[in-house]
């Protein structure tokens, strides 16, 4: 009796391990991608050997629509890594699956896996007094929007309502760039002492980088304070592994004038300074990414309206972490000639080794290498500001004829 009972349980538990498909995870992917970098699928189960892991290929383990190019590697039997050759498009939905076309390989998974790049977003939107060209007797409500995405104006204001305390308002842009800011200003506006509300409201439909348009409507609000009440609103600093920069804003546009007597940087560096509306940049190759600087703005820091700052304001700001970066300077080029310099500008921050490979392309076949591009849909715009310079494989078009793993603490570093 306890013979046919245990046979029951083992029978029962091989059944139970038999019924179990092999599934993507959908807990691990996140629905939101950025434009660049990896993408990892995660199976409930083994589905490679061990001689199948830690090697890229070419091999279409998943079927993505719209389609996107790139290589595969199994990083464990369960986990796959992919890695897009190019950039992918802006605010797209993409879908996901598992090709079971592929001999030896069965994922019993039919459903679509579904995510998709930031859409349309406003990063910084502020509203305040301030004094344009076209009215330098008078000052307007300006409003400065800041996109994760390049717009253009025209564009935008057929989408645009604009409402100041609540009732809608008519308004001029200020410049027509193809930008990730824009700005615009209200005219004919009381300037007093109150305290008022700006509102935007920004329709579905607003082309994005001439690749598509936003999904969704957006909408922000904020306040205007009164012009003579002229403060500090925020100080940030990035640093891009090779200058620093520390950027000041303030509720108004800022008085250029002697501003170099408001400004302190402790510890002491050479910087150079610059003004712009209602911002003060302050950018130095000196500033040392792993050290803090106090930032003191003194008394009297004017803003153009006439507002002054009443106190001393200081802060303590760092740089933070640098995100890893390898980047060749010169993005439009397509390959090294022997008649040129023989070197490339690489600018590598945060990396700690690198992998270098050099192909010699047979000359027959240069046509047919440079003509191999994945990236066709996209228009110059695009490609100037999202295309990755991933290299495209040689395969038997040429030869590999240098490859060295080299440590980046041994490379020479610019600016010290």
């Amino acid at each position: 009796m306890k013979k046919l009972l245990i046979f029951s349980l083992i029978s029962l538990l091989f059944l139970q391990n038999c019924s179990n498909t092999v599934q993507v995870s959908r807990s691990t992917l996140k629905s939101v991608v950025p434009l660049g970098g990896n993408i990892k699928f995660s199976f409930n189960q083994d589905v490679v050997p061990d001689s199948k892991l830690n090697v890229w290929d070419t091999t279409q383990y998943i079927v993505f629509e719209p389609a996107i190019y790139g290589k595969f590697k199994w990083k464990t039997k369960r986990e796959l890594i992919f890695s897009p050759h190019h950039f992918l498009r802006p605010a797209t939905g993409y879908k996901a699956k598992f090709n079971n076309e592929l001999p030896g390989l069965i994922v019993e998974d039919d459903e679509s896996l579904n995510f998709h790049t930031p859409y349309l977003e406003i990063n910084k939107f502020s509203a305040y007094y301030a004094k344009i060209p076209l009215h330098k007797k008078e000052s307007v409500v300006r409003y400065d929007l800041e996109f994760n995405y390049k717009i253009r104006p025209a564009d935008l204001k057929k989408h645009l309502i604009v409402k100041l305390d609540g009732k809608e308002t008519t308004f001029e842009l200020l410049g027509h760039e193809h930008s990730q800011k824009a700005s615009l200003y209200l005219s004919d506006i009381k300037n007093d002492s109150e305290s008022h509300k700006a509102e935007i409201f920004i329709k579905r439909g607003v082309n994005i980088s001439n690749i598509t348009v936003s999904k969704s409507d957006i909408s922000e609000t904020t306040k205007i304070l009164d012009p003579a009440d002229f403060k500090i609103d925020k100080i940030k600093a990035k640093h891009d592994g090779f200058t620093g920069t520390i950027t000041v804003t303030a509720t108004q546009d800022i008085l250029s004038t002697n501003i170099r007597n408001f400004i302190e940087i402790l510890p002491k560096v050479k910087y150079t300074v610059s003004v712009k509306g209602h911002e003060i940049t302050m950018k130095s190759d000196d500033f040392d990414v792993s050290k803090s600087y106090v930032i003191n703005l003194k008394k009297g820091l004017s803003g153009t309206l006439g507002g002054k700052l009443a106190y001393e304001y200081t802060e303590e700001i760092s740089f933070g972490k640098l995100s890893p970066e390898i980047k060749i300077l010169n993005s439009k080029a397509e390959y090294l000639s022997a008649k040129g310099n023989k070197n490339i500008e690489v600018r590598i921050v945060s990396v700690p080794e690198v992998k270098v490979r050099i192909s010699k392309v047979y000359k027959n076949n240069l046509i047919n290498y440079l003509g191999n591009s994945y990236n066709n849909y996209y228009d110059d715009y695009y490609y100037d500001d999202y295309y990755s310079s991933s290299a495209r494989e040689v395969g038997n078009l040429g030869d590999v004829v240098w490859e060295k793993t080299i440590k980046t603490t041994s490379l020479p570093k610019s600016n010290g």
